[in-house]
């Protein structure tokens, strides 16, 4: 099991984020009366998709040895009014040019990545407050 700590402290609405000995900075943009110090927490989701995809497809191309050159992965979100669903655009970049049968599975390995699974799943969450 993983463990993820959050703290927000008095500092409007500045949160460190901790694993480990890793830290990230999560905040909200101005206009939210945060202090825009980082990447809002629907920014920050929305980045562990984004990084997840790419890692996911360089794993695979470095073990089928493609040279791709650098993979950029884009990600926006837009909510659909009639579902009240978050939507996740992925547009996926590769550096190279790369054949046509190397870029439909790439396509089909970006689906691969853990985010997406659980992006695309329900999830469970359990709350306790000690």
């Amino acid at each position: 099991m993983s463990e993820i700590q959050a703290i927000t402290s008095k500092q409007k609405y500045k949160t460190v984020v901790t694993k480990d000995q890793h830290a990230i900075i999560v905040d909200e943009p101005i206009e939210m009366a945060g202090q825009n110090l980082g990447m809002s927490p629907k920014d920050l989701l929305a980045g562990a998709l984004a990084s997840c995809t790419s890692i996911t497809i360089r794993m695979y191309v470095d073990r089928k040895g493609w040279e791709v050159g650098d993979i950029r992965v884009r990600v926006t979100t837009d909510k659909d009014e009639a579902s009240q669903k978050q939507i996740f655009r992925r547009t996926i970049e590769l550096e190279s040019e790369v054949e046509e049968a190397h870029r439909s599975r790439i396509l089909a390995i970006a689906d691969k990545c853990p985010v997406h699974k659980i992006l695309e799943q329900s999830s469970a969450i359990e709350t306790s407050l000690i």
